[in-house]
């Protein structure tokens, strides 16, 4: 029984809600006499990784290819501008995505320019970015792809919304936590309440007494 108990305090006190946010939106492009800028316009750091098209020999370490289909990344503070044309050639089409928070906030979920933004310690959900690649070609597909990550782990998959970046189409699927019926943290809150005789977190809350205890067998 103790050793239940402690797991099961260990589970309400540590289980946190994730929130993992795709911070697309807040990046702003720019074309400055041909050279291209990214601004960060959220109040919060962002993430950012990009790749690039061009065909120029000398910038072609940059170039979106795979593993990793992103090849650059920096960190943006609020109203923070990116501007090394090396990074950013200019005419050339740019493939980015981000996160908030900073280089541990993402993952790549493939090498055809998926990601998926991890969670924070702020609020429920998820969220799964998917690029149209060679095993997803279409927005469709690429949606159904986003859609079935975006529900791992008991998640709720919302909308996918779809954008055209350069060549490819990115699709987004936002997602929120399990039921409350389901939620681990609801479920360790029921089963202390069964072997508890009081609420958890209430002061002097001990584990409940057998009904059977100071009982015996009459003759």
């Amino acid at each position: 029984m103790r050793h239940l108990l402690t797991s099961l305090l260990l589970l309400l006190c540590c289980s946190r809600p994730a929130l993992a946010e795709d911070a697309t939106d807040c990046v702003q492009r720019n074309t400055v006499e041909g050279a291209t800028t990214l601004t960060n316009t959220c109040d919060r750091p962002i993430a950012v990784f990009w790749c690039h098209d061009s065909s120029d020999p000398d910038l072609q370490d940059g170039k979106c290819g795979s593993q990793p289909f992103y090849r650059r990344d920096t960190l943006l503070q609020p109203d923070a501008v990116e501007n090394n044309p090396a990074a950013l050639p200019p005419g050339a089409n740019i493939t980015l995505g981000a996160c908030y928070g900073n280089y541990a906030s993402y993952r790549f979920t493939n090498d055809k320019g998926g990601y998926a933004c991890m969670p924070s310690k702020s609020a429920p959900g998820n969220t799964v970015v998917m690029t149209s690649s060679a095993t997803a070609p279409t927005a469709r597909e690429a949606c159904q792809r986003a859609t079935a990550m975006a529900g791992q782990n008991g998640n709720r998959p919302g909308k996918c919304l779809c954008t055209a970046a350069g060549k490819i189409t990115q699709c987004k699927v936002d997602s929120v936590e399990p039921a409350a019926a389901t939620n681990p943290v609801n479920m360790a809150k029921k089963a202390l309440r069964k072997t508890l005789d009081c609420t958890p977190g209430d002061k002097d809350c001990k584990p409940a007494k057998s009904r059977n205890a100071g009982t015996g067998i009459r003759g």
